[in-house]
């Protein structure tokens, strides 16, 4: 193909119209001002992953909270 034939048919590609549409961002956390019926479900979510597990301590006697 010959130089011009290249360049016309890259201008008619790229002056054709393309469909599009505004993207809407739709917050689902609460704090963030999303639906707040989606609170317990996004709390049972995360302790669903909370990997994290206390050791056991034993108590501590009065003199120890004392000081």
């Amino acid at each position: 193909m010959r130089p011009a034939a290249i360049a016309m048919s890259l201008a008619a590609f790229w002056s054709s119209p393309v469909p599009a549409q505004q993207l809407v961002y739709t917050p689902v956390n609460p704090t963030f001002g999303g639906n707040p019926f989606t609170s317990g479900h996004l709390l049972a979510e995360a302790n669903a992953q909370n990997q994290y597990k206390p050791e056991p301590t034993k108590p501590q006697t009065q003199a120890q909270l004392f000081a």
